[in-house]
């Protein structure tokens, strides 16, 4: 056929007839709308006499336009349309799929430890993965350690830590640890796929650092190496039933003793001192009493409180004292619960929020316990027309002779304190060196009137960052010297004078609550300073063998 044949006689190349319309499924169209053909030049369509079928709707995108015939490019359009339409289902349901289908798991078990840094077993010698029983074995073992621990009076972080580290030691790589409150949990998957969970729980309370330093001395064995997973069953049996290092009786002197020796710290006469721990000593035995009764703690430190009032408003009456505030504020500080006012800070600081509501919940009782305890014996004696007591807080006086005597006294104190929490007896001079240094920090910042709230911080930061190094090298756990040294520095004059105020009306209901909650602040001041001094002290202790090394010292 010769090129200047007119195009209408050329024949059928491939591509869309002219007039007809073009289906979405074709092969000639491609997906995104382009023609693959050769361009035919459009030749007018004949006139058909069909009708459309009956209910068939004409879109607003395929109904024609009056004059126009329907050519390829509004089919092109069309089926371009229809291509992205699909492709915009196809992204929208890999997203969906993406969100709702996730093959990753949700959290990534952290390694046990990793949760380890910081602590006294940062580098544990770790075992082989046991078997399932075994491994239920030793997170029995690990759940009855911690229970032991929270009885005797370990704070949250020091329990979970060493739970952790002994399942570590013991080959449990993937066990959790949750504790909250009274409540422990310890989790482990085998390396099948088993899952293995214990559960203890603590009812009650029992203060014994003795016990404390004997599970920190297994654990530190196990972690090192140096003891095998019986020999450890068998010493933790052991240790619970290890006696107390001091009786009742000694403990109740104890806090006598103690409570003498805040008297003179604070400017104390002979008698107050005397009839101070005469009064503590009768309401520690008294308490202990009340106690196997099942009487809640809130109500013996209400009564404690009261009789401590009562006694010192009537030696006031009789003139045998000029300034009874000081036996009430000695009192007041053998009822603080200084134990759990601490573990509720350290656990606000280390993330266990939970715990550190509840153990606050305590603290806030017994506040409320000294207070009304205080109300009712000012009501009591003045029912009896006793006098009032004119309460005097006034600077702390830094002669030499009275510095000496503090140095003595607050080493009397920490003493006295460890006595009174079942420290080991070989631990007593380190807590009472602690308490030493703790009070001459107080003295050298009372001397640049700094305030009372930066004073107590600053000086219980001295005392946690000094017992940490002493306690670890002695192998005891830091709060084992930490409570002890932090009772010369407790402000129950404080909390005496903001409560007499807030009860007696002497000064405005602001000011007395003003007065009581800087009171109130300064003893948690306390708390945070011990455990800002412990965290400071995490590089000064005792640097431990690596694994190899450790490994290499027990094979020779």
């Amino acid at each position: 056929m010769s090129q200047d044949e007119p195009a209408s006689a050329r024949p059928y190349q491939g591509g869309a007839v002219p007039g007809e319309p073009v289906a979405p499924g074709r092969p000639d169209v491609v997906a995104d709308g382009a023609a693959d053909t050769v361009p035919v030049p459009a030749v007018p369509a004949k006139a058909s006499n069909r009708k459309p079928p009956s209910g068939r709707r004409r879109g607003a995108q395929g109904a024609p336009r009056p004059g126009a015939q329907p050519g390829r490019a509004q089919n092109v359009a069309l089926v371009a349309a229809a291509a992205q339409t699909r492709r915009a289902e196809r992204i929208a349901r890999r997203a969906v799929t993406r969100l709702v289908v996730n093959n990753e798991p949700a959290t990534d078990p952290l390694p046990v430890v990793e949760t380890l840094r910081g602590t006294p077993y940062s580098r544990p010698v770790e075992a082989q993965e046991p078997d399932g029983e075994r491994a239920r074995q030793i997170l029995h073992f690990a759940v009855e350690l911690g229970k032991m621990m929270l009885r005797a009076g370990a704070g949250t972080a020091d329990v979970e830590s060493t739970v952790a580290a002994a399942c570590a030691a013991c080959g449990l790589k993937r066990a959790q640890v949750d504790l909250t409150y009274q409540s422990l949990i310890v989790h482990h998957t085998t390396a099948d796929g088993h899952p293995i969970t214990v559960m203890g729980i603590n009812r009650g309370e029992s203060l014994n650092f003795a016990r404390l330093r004997a599970v920190h001395a297994l654990v530190s064995d196990l972690v090192d190496g140096h003891l095998e997973f019986e020999d450890a069953q068998a010493r933790l049996d052991a240790i619970k039933a290890q006696r107390k290092p001091f009786s009742n009786g000694i403990v109740s002197l104890a806090w006598g003793v103690l409570a003498a020796g805040l008297i003179i710290l604070i400017g104390g006469s002979w008698v107050s001192v005397t009839l101070g721990a005469l009064t503590t000593i009768f309401a520690d035995r008294m308490g202990r009493i009340l106690a196997k009764t099942g009487m809640p703690f809130f109500f013996i430190a209400f009564l404690a409180t009261c009789a401590s009032m009562l006694v010192a408003m009537t030696a006031f009456q009789l003139e045998l004292i000029s300034r009874p505030q000081y036996m009430v504020a000695a009192g007041i500080v053998v009822m603080l619960p200084t134990m759990t006012l601490l573990s509720a800070v350290q656990d606000a600081l280390t993330n266990f929020p939970l715990t550190a509501a509840g153990r606050m919940v305590q603290v806030m009782m017994i506040f409320g316990a000294l207070i009304s305890g205080v109300a009712v014996g000012l009501m009591i004696g003045a029912a009896f027309g006793m006098r009032e007591i004119e309460v005097i807080v006034g600077g702390r006086e830094t002669g030499v002779l009275t510095v000496l005597v503090g140095v003595l006294c607050s080493g009397v104190v920490a003493a006295a304190g460890g006595v009174a929490q079942q420290v080991s007896k070989r631990l007593l001079l380190p807590a009472a060196l602690v308490g030493i240094l703790g009070y001459l920090a107080l003295t050298a910042m009372s001397e640049l009137r700094v305030g009372n709230i930066l004073t107590t911080l600053v000086a219980s930061t001295v005392v946690g960052l000094v017992a940490r190094p002493l306690a670890l090298r002695m192998g005891a756990p830091p709060i084992v010297l930490i409570i002890p040294g932090i009772f010369p520095l407790l402000q129950g004059l404080a909390i005496f004078a903001g409560a007499y105020e807030l009860v007696t009306g002497e000064a405005s209901l602001a000011t007395a609550g003003a007065n009581l909650v800087a009171a109130v602040l300064a003893n948690a001041a306390i708390g945070v300073g011990a455990v800002f001094g412990n965290f400071l002290a995490q590089p000064l202790r005792k640097r431990r063998k690596s694994p190899g090394d450790r490994a290499r010292t027990l094979s020779s």
